[in-house]
């Protein structure tokens, strides 16, 4: 009677992406995952996605327009000057320029002012 073998248990299967990584982000991670004694992946499995967790929590409350809602082509005036500022902040935040540009009509559009304390004169009388 031959032995029966038990199946090996699943080990997690690890993808590897080729992602770039400024220098600095590069010397933090190593420092902080030595000081911690873990591995990149226990780092990245831990403690980088515990931070990714708040990160998305404080992208929601920016209120960013719901990227799934459907979309359709508007014609907008926007000048040089208005262009350069949506690449300076889109450079800036990493955000892509028209997603900017949307977040901030929708934020214009729906803000509401406050009413001023002094009476309005009325017209006409």
């Amino acid at each position: 009677m031959s032995a029966q073998r038990r199946p090996a248990p699943r080990t997690l299967e690890i993808n590897y992406r080729t992602i770039g990584l400024p220098e600095s982000v590069r010397v933090a991670v190593k420092k902080r995952r030595t000081a911690l004694g873990v591995t990149l992946h226990a780092f990245i499995a831990t403690e980088a996605t515990a931070e990714l967790d708040r990160l998305v929590s404080a992208v929601a409350g920016l209120g960013l327009p719901d990227p799934k809602e459907p979309t359709r082509p508007a014609r907008l005036p926007l000048s040089d000057e208005i262009i350069e500022q949506y690449r300076r902040a889109s450079e800036v935040t990493g955000l892509p320029a028209n997603r900017l540009l949307v977040t901030s009509l929708q934020h214009a559009a729906i803000r509401r002012r406050r009413r001023s304390s002094k009476p309005r004169k009325s017209e006409g009388r």
